[in-house]
């Protein structure tokens, strides 16, 4: 009898301990966050460390108006590209953290130019939705290049990526890639210009009990 008490309180022993040791796994992203020189951000964490939004000063690609003298005579296509690429530390004891992250921000495209936006993230690469919407905007830059081009009529946009990153390594980085273009063809006289903006991006754990971003 007493055996069977001792054996029935090292299972329920046991079963906490595994309980207390799964309450404990967890995924965490550090702040320092690490990203081109010429790209000013500003970053908020939230207290629990489940998401974190980075806001952007200056991350937006323009392409001006095809100038009249120039038209039937390149024969080729302007485009203007912009690469950032943010590095996010993390830690984890998991195999792999599932993620969103949603992109906000704005574009001004005239007749016969195009704009695009593709995001890789963890084991995602898309083409982000430029369609316009109603979102609100968390930076400046917008206010500032309205005041520049007061004539432009901004249309913004967001989307959202779901995606996975995998533990490769004893001290992992969640590595954000956003690539812009926009471009207009030069042989058409009426080309008109374009511009694209990032805002700011929002990261987040899809599974807030498993995972947390850390100071």
């Amino acid at each position: 009898m007493f055996r069977s008490i001792f054996v029935l309180l090292g299972t329920v022993a046991l079963a906490v301990s595994a309980q207390a040791a799964e309450a404990q796994r967890g995924s965490e992203l550090g702040k320092e966050i690490r990203v081109p020189t010429n790209l000013g951000i500003a970053t908020n964490f939230s207290p629990d460390g489940q998401a974190a939004t980075v806001i952007f000063d200056n991350l937006y690609v323009e392409v001006s108006p095809a100038r009249k003298g120039a038209a039937f005579t390149l024969n080729q296509t302007a485009t203007q590209t912009k690469v950032a690429t943010l590095n996010i530390p993390y830690t984890t004891d998991q195999r792999s953290v599932k993620m969103t992250m949603d992109l906000r921000g704005f574009a001004d495209v005239d007749s016969a130019a195009t704009a695009r936006l593709v995001a890789c993230v963890g084991d995602k690469t898309a083409v982000v939705d430029l369609s316009t919407d109603t979102v609100e905007l968390k930076g400046e830059l917008k206010s500032e290049l309205t005041a520049e081009n007061a004539e432009a009529k901004f249309g913004d946009w967001q989307d959202r990526i779901e995606f996975t990153v995998q533990t490769h390594a004893a001290k992992p980085v969640l590595q954000i890639t956003l690539f812009l273009l926009v471009e207009h063809n030069t042989d058409a006289a009426d080309a008109g210009g374009a511009l694209l903006a990032v805002d700011s991006l929002d990261l987040e754990i899809a599974k807030a009990g498993k995972a947390s971003y850390k100071p």
